[in-house]
């Protein structure tokens, strides 16, 4: 008997995402109170640095994955696998391997929302 392999919190924390935006795909924000507005707006803004610091930190320890596909580099993977153009990826590797080689407090306020990904970028 197969044991079933256990699902790793990362790909668990993509799958709720993709299934809460799924559930507000098609919800219009026309008629949402402009308190709710304002809330969302906040917290949306918030979660997608919380994401992009999630992404970095994957960005930085995922060389493994562009070895197994035969890429000379993580950005490279990224562009062929994800329709994305290389430049920004590049950036965003070299962004990722600097907050987990030397910049840990700054991934760290980045990781708990104390500064944006923006601010990441100039920090670094």
């Amino acid at each position: 008997m197969s044991r079933a392999h256990p699902v790793h919190p990362i790909l668990r924390a993509t799958a709720t995402i993709g299934s809460a935006l799924k559930d507000v795909v098609d919800v219009d924000p026309v008629f949402m109170a402009t308190a709710d507005k304002a809330r969302a707006l906040e917290a949306l803004t918030a979660e997608i640095n919380q994401m992009e610091a999630l992404r970095l930190r994957l960005i930085a320890n995922a060389q493994d994955v562009a070895d197994r596909d035969a890429c000379r580099s993580l950005a490279g993977w990224l562009e062929t696998r994800t329709r994305t153009e290389h430049g920004p990826n590049l950036r965003s590797l070299r962004l990722a391997e600097a907050l987990e080689k030397r910049w840990h407090q700054t991934a760290s306020a980045l990781t708990h929302g104390r500064v944006n990904l923006a601010q990441a970028e100039v920090i670094v």
